[in-house]
């Protein structure tokens, strides 16, 4: 958006909430039709749990990504200028749709049988291995074992009635493809931040609200990470956020943020908890001190605690 469209856009503080958000899903339709995208507004129980939706026209109105209101209008009552909010939530969005436009390829799912073309949709989700192991397939699946989970390759294919479908890679599809499991592996690794950009955020209080934000993604070079004893790591989608911990320098890069060690909680399917080392005297209370009611709608994921070896850059079982 050029300085002259910010500056038709600019309104006199401070609007009320209904004016703050009514101007701006105009503003971002109005910008955002230009490159075949729209918002609407997701109403909750409450201003604080809103949501703007960003919608694809191209790809039959699919919902690529939301962000949450309040966050926004916070900054408005702070006394920021509507202009820059607009130009900050502009950019965020569109990260996350440039992304997304490449990994989805406008919608279309190439067919399994085409390595090349379906390469691009490999991803990795982190579950119990006693679940895989439950499924009387398993053997046929391509995963790695780390402790008692199993990191499994999936791949992208489609979207029913909005949701996101996938499909366990198995080793007869490798044999066509003529690629290895670690070829895979690496090519799944790579592309899982693209389709589940990672979050890191304080505390465990708002997972709405981290899960939503590109400002909350920690291999952003201006990512900065306040002081805390408690950290979660997820992904933007809210989902697969355990996996987020063996993205591709993920590790080290959370290492440099704590500027220490750190142990690693994986309660949830969705989300790892991070405790810096310095914080922690007894290991064995880490998940004592975890509410059973923050993940009882969650899948447990393991009973093992993790610290960070940064000599070596791996996850030591403790």
């Amino acid at each position: 958006m050029t300085t002259q469209e910010l500056q038709e856009n600019i309104l006199k503080p401070v609007m009320s909430y209904p004016e703050f958000t009514d101007a701006l899903c105009a503003s971002l339709n109005k910008h955002l039709k230009k490159i075949g995208y729209g918002v609407c507004m997701e109403v909750r129980d409450g201003y604080l749990g809103d949501k703007v939706h960003f919608k694809s026209y191209k790809q039959e109105n699919r919902y690529v990504n939301r962000m949450p209101v309040r966050d926004f209008y916070f900054l408005h009552c702070a006394g920021m200028a509507y202009s820059e909010i607009l130009d900050l939530v502009i950019k965020e969005s569109g990260e996350t749709i440039s992304a997304q436009e490449g990994v989805f390829n406008n919608g279309k799912v190439p067919s399994i049988d085409d390595y090349n073309a379906i390469k691009s949709h490999f991803f990795i989700r982190l579950v119990p291995l006693h679940v895989i192991e439950m499924d009387k397939d398993h053997d046929s699946y391509v995963y790695k074992t780390f402790a008692d989970m199993a990191l499994v390759a999936y791949a992208y294919m489609g979207l029913h009635d909005d949701q996101f479908v996938s499909s366990k890679i198995v080793a007869t599809l490798l044999k066509k493809w003529d690629i290895t499991p670690e070829d895979m592996f690496e090519k799944a690794l790579e592309n899982s931040p693209k389709l589940f950009p990672p979050r890191l955020g304080v505390g465990m209080c708002d997972f709405e609200g981290l899960k939503d934000s590109a400002r909350h993604d920690p291999m952003r070079p201006d990512f900065v990470l306040s002081k805390s004893p408690t950290y979660q790591l997820t992904t933007s989608a809210g989902t697969n956020g355990a996996a987020a911990i063996f993205y591709p320098g993920m590790m080290k890069r959370i290492r440099k943020l704590m500027r220490q060690e750190y142990y690693v909680v994986p309660l949830s399917i969705h989300a790892m908890v991070l405790h810096p080392a310095s914080a922690i005297r007894d290991v064995r209370s880490i998940k004592s001190d975890m509410t059973a009611d923050i993940w009882k709608d969650q899948l447990f994921l393991s009973t093992s605690v993790f610290k960070y070896d940064s000599a070596n850059d791996k996850l030591e079982q403790v």
